[in-house]
């Protein structure tokens, strides 16, 4: 949560009590030493860390979304 500064790394939201710390590695892919990296993380509204869990999301080193093709192409 620190490194996000304690808000969402898409919106800013900073009610902590209902963002999500996602890992970026999945827990059950990672070794021991990614699961404790807090580079291997991304704070997330509920709302970003299901389309980050579903893989319709991504994101950059520093947070920025990155949509996918077709998404782009509809906006």
């Amino acid at each position: 949560m620190h490194r996000w500064r304690f808000a969402c790394a898409v919106t800013g939201y900073t009610k902590h009590e209902i963002l999500i710390a996602s890992h970026i590695v999945p827990w059950r892919h990672a070794n021991n030493i990614e699961r404790l990296d807090v580079h291997n993380g991304i704070l997330l509204s509920p709302v970003y860390d299901a389309l980050f869990d579903q893989h319709l999301i991504s994101f950059e080193n520093n947070g920025k979304i990155i949509l996918p093709r077709a998404a782009r192409q509809r906006l």
